[in-house]
Order: structure tokens, then sequence, then C-alpha cells
């Protein structure tokens, strides 16, 4: 049963209303009903998410379809091969519901340690994690709604955020210029801030004139 959003309800209202669409039992969405068939289970089908590379929205108006009732505008697509969080989350609530309609499902967003919006679905009051696979250890990695490209990135410093990037930076420093980029990505993990947005935090911190160390293009 899919159930209203917790929160961010003027953007969720909207994606959930269309998941809604999809499921209609009087004209399921042909695709998902055949992936809901193939999967055969909702463990199946998170392992299949959790696959999935990521491609981050960064907000342009030609990579759509998109959704203006999100802040910023989110894309939408449902059964891409590149999902964001967002998208994982939608195909996810679809799918699972034509699996197995008996939990309550619902869609919720919260803020990264770096001001970055995620999505994702709750299943029974539990949240479901749809993060792809990092490639050496199979663990999910934290996927956002808006990434990299988000210009409207700003820097929240708390005291565990402050202390990774002072990790980050002496990691870059260990590491060099060929692994500064891994290195300082996995330093910046330990408080759940995606690879993603690695770059996005090095352009904020040379606007106020500081910097993690890494190399100028790659």
């Amino acid at each position: 049963m899919i159930l209203d959003p917790i929160n961010d309800r003027a953007c969720l209202d909207a994606l959930t209303a269309q998941v809604r669409q999809r499921v209609d039992p009087r004209a399921p969405d042909r695709s998902m009903a055949a992936l809901a068939r193939e999967l055969g289970s909702t463990a199946a089908l998170v392992r299949w998410l959790r696959q999935q590379p990521q491609r981050d929205d960064t907000g342009a108006p030609e990579d759509g379809p998109r959704v203006d009732a999100c802040r910023p505008s989110q894309r939408v697509r449902f059964l891409p091969v590149d999902p964001n969080c967002v998208e994982r989350s939608l195909t996810y609530l679809a799918v699972a519901e034509l699996i197995d309609p008996q939990p309550s499902r619902r869609l919720a967003t919260t803020r990264t340690p770096a001001g970055l919006l995620h999505t994702y679905p709750v299943e029974d009051d539990q949240a479901v994690v749809l993060d792809p696979q990092v490639r050496n250890g199979g663990e999910p990695g934290c996927c956002v709604r808006n990434g990299a490209g988000d210009r409207e990135l700003r820097l929240r410093i708390s005291p565990a955020f402050d202390h990774a990037l002072r990790v980050a930076a002496r990691a870059v420093a260990i590491a060099g210029p060929s692994m500064a980029r891994p290195a300082a990505s996995l330093a910046l993990a330990s408080v759940g801030v995606p690879p993603t947005a690695l770059g996005s935090i090095e352009q904020a911190l040379r606007a106020e004139g500081l910097t993690l160390g890494l190399p100028s293009s790659r």
C-alpha cells in the first residue's frame, strides 16, 4: 500500500501521484509489471536497483522529464539505466507494490551533511537503502537527488564535517595527485558525504580561498 510521503510534501506528493498512476490495477505499467514478474521478490528488487549506476540530476532543463513541484526541479524517469536516488525510490515503490502490496510504503527526503537532498523509500517504517554499490567493496554508497552539478550547494560545517574535511585534506596530501580524489572521497564518506559531491565541495571551498588540495584537472 502506497501512503502519502513523510515530508517534502509539495515535491513527494507529485512524485507519489505518478507512482500510483503506474500501479493502478486497472492498467498497470507493462514494463514495471514485467520487471515485478521477473524479479519475483522485493529483496531481488533491492539488489537489482543497487546494481544500477548513478547519474546525478544537475538541473539541466533538457535532462528530463522534470517535475517543477520539486525545488530545485527534479528529473523523473521510470526504469532508467542510470537512476539517481529519486528515480530508484520511484521504481522501488512501483515495482514493490506490484510484487507485494501488503507492506506500507512511502517516500521521504533528508539532507546529507553536505546539504544535498537525498530521497528514499520507507517500508513499514524502515528506510530501504537503494544506493549504488561501490566498486571495491560491494557496500552501498550514498546517492543524492541533485549532485555534483548542483550550483546551489552550500557547505554547512558541523564539527563532524569539519573534521572530515581536515582528514580528507591530509589524505590527499599523503596519497598524491594520482590517488587524491579516491582518498578524499573515502574520508568524506565517513560522515555520509557521497563521492558525487566531491567536485562541488572543492569548488565551494575554493570560492572561500580554501581547498582540499585536489588537482585542478583530471
